[in-house]
């Protein structure tokens, strides 16, 4: 009896020392967590509607795929949408006079984040391959649209690749997937970033892989290098066939398979320049450049002794699916060429299922967490018919701004000779010379844009007794066009001074190559004139002004 009770005890204590233990376990420490390293470009870094946040982030492919192994992702240090918040001028429109434009682009002008470099998702949106090798934040390398965000994501002399190099950190795993852009600038949409010739880019991708592979814990790591092919550019939504009739500046019709942005066509009715369209043999080019580029990073992977993700495929497979190639695109984002989370949800187990191919233990996949990670982000097929409208509208604004590759915008100088008839007292012939500078344009309603303009103008009056009347005006005002038309179309108000006629309000409409002005004069009456008037425009993206 004695000797059970012993054992009763001694079976209690056992038992309660071994749950005290279980208890007392400590998690599993970071240094015994994989190692992942992730390059790229704006998909990895998890950018929507043209803009990237934390929130953005967290919805892209390697935030989830790091999720999904038990790693907490580092985000970009953006707590709001930068440059601008897209979806929510989308959402509750620009308000008044596109107010909530202004609103949403003030503050981000003294925005600060931590440099990207180091950490395990190092992606500058809007980059280029020789830009990963070369771009800091005090180089501008080829002025690629990645400058707006380099500037602020980069250390100051060294690249984010230069940084990594540096560190002391090592990996068990590197994933890259760059070179997007290359293939994008093909488009003149990468500011002034050119695609490179296929052996160009073959260099550089080999310098890359060079560098970031001298960062696996141990040569026997370099099966955990991935390397992900590139996709067919040409067949994303954001290019439609030019609308029915279209014609060029000669009154010539495009050929059978032309194709032209989005974001364009919503605006134009017929009449596109060259440098808007994209014709069939150009797109044949792209798609051969797709090719040659995705070789190319086939040769390195097998170099290296790495593996290809096959994206080019995955998404080729998609193609035959309505809901990608037909509108309202649930698997991309409004911008219609950066993925919704459902396209990139396809990408990340893509991933992970090659990263499962090749590893030798079993990794430490949360089941659980993958099925429950939440979408947070509308897809383009969210969006109501109104919705549509104004993201078209900031598309084709925020596209002329990647064409200028800054934020804000470098201003647009105008120079112009108008000839006409002005009234005050009487009517007498005028010419006048002027130049101004208008600022970048924000969206104030679905196909009209608003600009801030300052003018100074030299008239010369032939008035009364043969004499003339030399007077110089200065002006600061506020423009309203229509987006993306053809013809030349503007509204303008403000405020005048003249050198002789003292201060003043006034009010002018531009229509192709004729003008009418007001301008009420605080100190006499109001004067009007008329003409015609031939301009020309500098350091201006788009058509939409000579």
């Amino acid at each position: 009896m004695n000797r059970c009770r012993m054992r009763s005890i001694i079976s209690s204590c056992l038992t309660f020392l071994l749950l005290f233990n279980n208890a007392q376990a400590e998690p599993p420490r970071e240094s015994d967590k994989l190692k992942i390293l992730i390059v790229g470009d704006s998909i990895t870094a998890g950018m929507y509607f043209l803009n990237l946040s934390n929130r953005s982030a967290s919805q892209g492919w390697a935030s989830q795929l790091l999720l999904v192994l038990g790693i907490e992702p580092n985000v970009p240090g953006f707590k709001n949408f930068y440059p601008t918040d897209n979806l929510e001028l989308t959402k509750k429109g620009f308000g008044f006079w596109g107010i909530r434009n202004i609103k949403e682009l003030l503050p981000n002008l003294f925005v600060h984040v931590e440099p990207v470099s180091g950490q395990q998702i190092s992606a500058i949106p809007g980059q280029t391959m020789n830009e990963a090798l070369n771009q800091s934040s005090k180089n501008h390398s080829k002025r690629s649209a990645s400058w707006i965000f380099g500037r602020l994501m980069l250390n100051d002399n060294e690249s984010y690749v230069g940084s990594i190099e540096k560190s002391d950190i090592t990996y068990d795993w590197i994933i890259v997937w760059l070179g997007s852009n290359d293939l994008l600038s093909s488009f003149g949409i990468i500011g002034d970033a050119f695609p490179p010739e296929a052996a160009e880019f073959k260099a550089d991708y080999q310098l890359l892989i060079k560098k970031l592979s001298a960062k696996f814990k141990s040569k026997s790591d370099r099966k955990h290098l991935l390397l992900l092919t590139l996709p067919d550019v040409t067949k994303l939504p954001m290019l439609v066939p030019l609308p029915e009739g279209a014609i060029d500046v000669d009154g010539n019709s495009f050929r059978e398979g032309t194709k032209t942005n989005s974001f364009l066509s919503e605006y134009r009715e017929k009449r596109f320049e060259s440098s808007e369209v994209f014709r069939p043999e150009v797109l044949r080019d792209i798609q051969e450049r797709v090719k040659s580029y995705n070789g190319a990073i086939r040769e390195v992977a097998e170099e290296f002794g790495g593996a290809i993700v096959d994206i080019y495929a995955l998404l080729k497979n998609l193609e035959n699916s309505m809901e990608y190639i037909s509108s309202p695109y649930s698997y991309f984002s409004p911008d219609l060429h950066h993925p919704s989370f459902k396209l990139h949800s396809l990408i990340m187990k893509e991933v992970l299922k090659m990263m499962e191919e090749n590893s030798d233990e079993k990794l430490p996949v949360d089941q659980e967490r993958a099925e429950n990670i939440e979408q947070i982000l509308p897809s383009a097929a969210e969006l109501t018919p109104s919705e549509r409208k104004r993201a078209n509208s900031l598309m084709r604004t925020n596209l002329l701004m990647m064409q200028d590759s800054r934020f804000p915008p470098r201003p647009a100088y105008r120079t112009a000779i108008e000839t006409g008839v002005r009234s005050l007292n009487e009517f007498t012939p005028l010419i006048a010379f002027s130049g101004g500078i208008g600022f970048s344009s924000v969206p104030i309603a679905s196909g009209w844009v608003s600009r801030f303009v300052v003018s100074s103008r030299l008239g010369l009056n032939y008035g009364a007794k043969r004499k003339t009347n030399e007077n110089i005006d200065f002006s600061v005002g506020y423009a309203i066009e229509p987006q993306g038309r053809w013809d030349w179309r503007r509204f303008e108000l403000g405020l005048s001074v003249s050198a002789h006629k003292g201060w003043g309000l006034y009010s002018k409409i531009e229509w192709r190559q004729i003008y009418f002005k007001t301008t009420n004069l605080f100190t006499s009456d109001m004067a009007i004139e008329g003409g015609i008037r031939l301009g020309k425009l500098w350091g201006r993206t788009g058509h939409n002004g000579n």
